[in-house]
């Protein structure tokens, strides 16, 4: 069926996106070496350019237009390419 759109649910939703996006940094500030993460050496080792893909994506949270579905949509993708841009370079696929 149709899911009926509310901005006002999408609102908090790009807040807990946003708030999400700034605790990023601060989370792998310590290199830890936890056998079940899935970040990459290259996090550390690539520190500026991990930060520059936390703060797109943070950018493309806070970016987001939740005034209407479509409008959302288009925000949509932007964060999808941010998440998957830090993603594909930092995490480990298992």
């Amino acid at each position: 069926g149709e899911i009926a759109f509310d901005p006002a649910k999408a609102a908090v939703a790009r807040v807990a996106l946003v708030r999400h996006a700034s605790e990023i940094t601060p989370a792998f500030e310590a290199q830890e070496t936890d056998p079940k993460s899935e970040a990459r050496p290259e996090v550390w080792s690539d520190w500026a350019g991990f930060a520059a893909r936390a703060e797109a994506m943070a950018t493309a949270a806070e970016a987001l237009d939740t005034g209407s579905p479509e409008a959302l949509a288009d925000g949509l993708g932007a964060l999808g390419q941010s998440c998957g841009g830090c993603h594909k370079l930092y995490r480990i696929e298992k």
